[in-house]
C-alpha cells in the first residue's frame, strides 16, 4: 500500500497501490514476476446509514458514495493499462467498531 487518505466528514477517500507483486502462472506451470497498480477514489454523498447489532457486537456509520478506479498490470514482455476510469455508482466508506472496541452503549 503506497498511500491512503480518508476524510469521512467530506465523504472522500483515496487508496493507491503501486507495483504490488503478484504471481502469474503461464499454463499453470511457469511463475512469472508480475505486478499490479491501482488507484481508487471514493467521493460524493448519496445516503448515510447507521447500524448497531448488539447480537453480533458491532456498530458502524457508513456513507454511500461512488468510486473511480484505474489500474494496470505488467510482467516481462506484457503490460496492460486501463484506458478509462471505471466508475462504480455504489460504494461505501465509513467507520466500524467491533470486538473489544464495541460497547453496548454505542
Amino acid at each position: 500500500m503506497d498511500s491512503v487518505s480518508i476524510d469521512l466528514g467530506a465523504v472522500r477517500a483515496s487508496w493507491r497501490l503501486t507495483n504490488f507483486p503478484v504471481p502469474d502462472f503461464l499454463a499453470g506451470v511457469v511463475n512469472l514476476p508480475a505486478a499490479i497498480s491501482m488507484d481508487i477514489e471514493w467521493s460524493g454523498r448519496a445516503a448515510d446509514t447507521k447500524i448497531r447489532d448488539f447480537v453480533v457486537g458491532f456498530a458502524g456509520e457508513y456513507h454511500e458514495c461512488s468510486a473511480n478506479i484505474t489500474w494496470s498490470a505488467q510482467e516481462p514482455g506484457f503490460s496492460f493499462v486501463s484506458t478509462a476510469t471505471t466508475m462504480q455508482r455504489f460504494a461505501e466508506i465509513g467507520r466500524e467498531r467491533n470486538g473489544r472496541f464495541f460497547q453496548e452503549g454505542d
